[in-house]
């Protein structure tokens, strides 16, 4: 496996419920690019990057694929709206793992990351997927999990889903508070995980995680970002208030990282 690449899927909403948080999701996802660049140029470590937007069946949608995250240019109203009706949550997640599982299986056995980092934000239930069911997406979460050593977070700011992460399997989840400051901290505490060793992130809580930089955002920033200035420009400072991006190094998994076997078979219910 190659010890300077890392991979990251990132799987946000964007549904209709998300649209007074829209200004948040923005800054917050643009000063995760920039904790990320800086952290892939003093590391040395190439940080890959897909990010889908999902909402109603079919209206999922890559802005990001196999990209190194340095040439990603900053998140925009363009891009990201909140204009979709429904949440075809497992739809996103099987079809994003499942690409992802494709990708990496293409790759040379020195050439894959040792690293494979998916991180999943919803501000609701799952309600309309129609080509993977709630088991074949538990079967491909848990194979990946176990035998490839993927890195799942799953954050929902609501607590059915949180409930229905659990149900899958998935290891690290937090509950996400739904205002401007818990919109950034989704984004916050996933860039500082994604910096952290792989022995560090075995022994972390994630909603510890999640919860403190939450708290010290609340601390830093006054007035809660969404209900005024949010840095909806692209800064992603807004009025919550920033510490510098923590340093991590890369961790050596116990396993390939590549999840090249499973997942890449039929997936529909």
């Amino acid at each position: 496996m190659n010890n300077n690449y890392k991979h990251t899927l990132f799987i946000l909403d964007d549904s209709g419920s998300m649209t007074g948080l829209v200004d948040d999701a923005i800054g917050g996802f643009n000063q995760f690019l920039e904790e990320q660049k800086a952290y892939s140029e003093e590391s040395g470590i190439k940080i890959v990057l897909d990010t889908i937007l999902f909402g109603s069946p079919g209206s999922q949608r890559y802005i990001h694929r196999n990209m190194d995250v340095r040439e990603i240019p900053k998140l925009t109203r363009h891009e990201y709206n909140a204009g979709s009706g429904a949440t075809a949550l497992l739809d996103a997640i099987g079809s994003g793992m499942m690409d992802l599982g494709n990708t990496l299986r293409k790759l040379g056995e020195d050439e894959r990351p040792v690293e494979v980092n998916v991180q999943i934000f919803t501000d609701g239930m799952e309600n309309a997927s129609r080509e993977f069911s709630h088991t074949k997406v538990t079967q491909m979460i848990e194979e990946q999990q176990s035998k490839y050593n993927w890195n799942i977070v799953f954050m929902a700011s609501d607590l059915g889903a949180t409930d229905m992460a659990r149900r899958m399997h998935i290891k690290n989840i937090a509950h996400a508070e739904k205002s401007g400051y818990g919109m950034r901290s989704v984004f916050d505490s996933s860039s500082k995980y994604m910096m952290m060793k792989m022995e560090e992130k075995e022994k972390m809580a994630y909603e510890k995680l999640y919860n403190e930089r939450l708290n010290y955002m609340k601390m830093k920033g006054g007035k809660d970002p969404s209900a005024g200035d949010s840095g909806a420009d692209g800064s992603g400072k807004g009025s919550s208030g920033r510490d510098s991006a923590g340093k991590g190094s890369s961790g050596k998994g116990s396993s390939d990282a590549s999840g090249t076997e499973g997942s890449q078979e039929n997936s529909q219910s």
